[in-house]
């Protein structure tokens, strides 16, 4: 004769192989999840490194090569690889000048 299981019978062993596969799961996601926060802590550092980077370029060519530049009298020069740098006040000049009357034009309209 057949053992015929009741429903109220709990099968043990699938119940084990389900648990160990529940924790299975559950590792391979903790890993992923962290592995996406070590790529995120990448990317922050490496977004940190190219603003700084910028920064310096910045500083580079805005301040210190014009002033260099005007110092020993040399408006532009050129490169061995055919680079050239060249200073243009005027250009910085117009854009002063376009910020005093932003300026002027803003308070004209508020009084």
């Amino acid at each position: 004769m057949k053992e015929v299981k009741s429903m109220s019978q709990i099968d043990y062993e699938q119940d084990r192989v389900q648990s160990v596969t529940q924790a299975d799961a559950a590792e391979s996601l903790s890993s992923k999840v962290i592995e996406l926060k070590s790529l995120e802590d990448e990317i922050a550092n490496a977004e940190k490194s190219v603003s700084k980077l910028k920064e310096q370029a910045k500083q580079l060519s805005q301040f210190e090569i014009p002033e260099m530049m005007e110092k020993m009298h040399i408006t532009k020069l050129k490169l061995k690889d055919g680079e050239s740098v060249e200073i243009k006040k005027y250009t910085a000049h117009l854009y002063l000048k376009n910020i005093k009357r932003q300026l002027l034009h803003g308070f004209e309209t508020t009084t």
